[in-house]
């Protein structure tokens, strides 16, 4: 019940003028197998080479509409909305020991989701992958450092699907590098 009513909040969609440029954007890639080709829909830098930073976000784009249309990019969104509450829910009930507490930390933070996750942009991937790496960083901090080695496939994925991967990169590897020197001193 309660995942159906967060499935209908976040499948709310505004419109987004990239929304179509990424869509064909991941066409092109699919169509091409090119992640770096010639800029074909500039009039001031046309022909000259371009390369696509978040690829792998806009050939998953595509991926969805071609399969279900607009439906598919709705289900895209709101599933990968729905991911980030499933895993913020599941680490909180590991950290606090009354359900409720945990489900309501969750709920307070899908209400700061709901106006950034309104449209389908590759930020979505952004908000999963920060959530992710700051999950692992917790973890080595409570001295299971085995979690920093899901650290750099998640950031070699996150690379390619939005620039937001620096906060979430930096962030990683400031505190894996410390806890790696301070494991090593004591």
């Amino acid at each position: 019940m309660l995942g159906s009513a967060l499935f209908y909040v976040f499948s709310r969609t505004s419109a987004d003028p990239d929304l179509w440029g990424h869509v064909r954007f991941g066409q092109d890639l699919w169509q091409t197998g090119r992640i770096v080709r010639e800029d074909i829909y500039s009039y001031l830098t046309g022909d000259q080479l371009w390369i696509n930073h978040e690829w792998l976000s806009e050939a998953i784009f595509y991926f969805a509409f071609a399969a279900a249309g607009s439906a598919g990019l709705i289900a895209l969104k709101s599933g990968l909305a729905l991911l980030i509450v499933a895993v913020l829910y599941w680490h909180l009930r590991q950290q606090i020991a009354v359900a409720l507490h945990a489900a309501i930390l969750t709920g307070v933070f899908c209400l700061s989701l709901i106006p950034y996750l309104a449209v389908v942009r590759p930020q979505a991937f952004t908000f999963l992958i920060f959530l992710l790496v700051l999950i692992v960083l917790r973890k080595a901090e409570r001295g299971e450092m085995r979690w920093l080695w899901i650290g750099p496939p998640l950031l070699a994925f996150a690379v390619n699907v939005h620039g937001g991967v620096l906060a979430a990169g930096g962030r990683f590897f400031l505190v894996a590098i410390a806890a790696l020197i301070s494991s090593r001193v004591s």
